[in-house]
């Protein structure tokens, strides 16, 4: 009897976590679904949107990629909420139109939409609609195979879901060429002191050694907390010391665009590294006043030569 007693309150215990985790899967997606109807938009036709049509072509045998922190569920800068401003970060990312996009502090909320409005794929979908990484990748399955990828959190972090490296080979179809992405998103120097520089050298390390092993070009992507002078943002020479294995696209072109609300040069903490085999042909900044309510970041984009140099 006691056996009995036993086996029975096992089963129902089973049968009552089932329910829970059917419960919590269901409440992500209604929680994914709601807010569209008063969506902040921008309008594709705006003096903007043809402006990022008109800086880079997006032609043949160039590999786009963008780089964008979304803020999560908090605030913009004019007091927009994340469910406010998802519209108009999709007409963004939409015009943009990246073959690889690399985002940070992406909620579940934004799963969904992202995967239902633009032509991009989640490189691991069930993840991100469960919220167990806030750094992804999408990639545009049309143009590109993705051939292998993961995602790791930090062995040294305040948060392992937000501060990891998310990553992803992929093979463009025409030219049959492999190159690895790496997204991520470091440590606040002032939340714990050695922890970004910890992190940059454990992700530089695992880039090395997936170049080694696909003998690939390596784009590094994302926020990294840290100036390219450091001086300024006294966060310990973070970009200083991935670019001795890396280099800045941004320092590796002679086309350069930004918008009104920031210069080249303003400190910022999002970048997009690349290996020596890489040419960029083109980095956009774009630090347009009209962004300010999707994020506290300004998205970046680059165009780079498949054709290894």
């Amino acid at each position: 009897d006691k056996s009995y007693r036993i086996f029975v309150a096992f089963s129902e215990n089973n049968i009552f976590m089932k329910k829970l985790l059917t419960f919590v899967i269901i409440f992500s997606l209604l929680f994914a679904l709601k807010g569209d109807e008063n969506a902040t938009n921008i309008c594709p036709a705006s003096p903007l949107f043809n402006a990022i049509e008109s800086y880079h072509t997006n032609i043949e045998n160039n590999l786009r990629i963008m780089t964008y922190n979304l803020l999560s569920h908090e605030l913009g800068f004019d007091g927009v909420s994340s469910d406010e401003r998802k519209a108009g970060i999709i007409t963004l990312i939409n015009a943009v139109n990246p073959h690889i996009l690399c985002l940070q502090e992406m909620s579940s909320d934004y799963y969904i939409s992202l995967n239902k409005e633009t032509s991009l794929d989640f490189i691991s979908p069930v993840n991100y609609l469960l919220s167990r990484s806030m750094t992804v990748l999408m990639y545009n399955p049309e143009h590109i195979t993705l051939i292998e990828h993961g995602s790791v959190a930090y062995k040294y972090s305040t948060n392992p879901r937000l501060r990891c490296y998310t990553w992803g080979i992929f093979e463009e179809k025409k030219s049959n060429r492999l190159f690895m992405v790496v997204n991520t998103h470091l440590n606040l120097y002032k939340q714990a002191t050695a922890y970004p520089l910890l992190q940059a050298t454990e992700l530089i390390d695992f880039c090395n050694k997936k170049s080694n092993e696909y003998n690939c070009s390596i784009y590094i992507s994302g926020d990294f907390n840290s100036t390219h002078n450091n001086d300024i943002s006294n966060d310990c020479a973070v970009y200083d010391f991935i670019s001795l294995y890396y280099n800045d696209s941004k320092e590796n072109t002679e086309i350069k665009t930004h918008g009104e609300g920031k210069a080249l040069y303003s400190p910022i903490s999002d970048y997009i590294f690349c290996s020596d085999s890489v040419k960029i042909k083109s980095y956009t900044l774009l630090s347009q006043p009209e962004l300010n309510t999707l994020s506290d970041h300004y998205p970046i984009f680059i165009d780079s030569s498949l054709n290894i140099s």
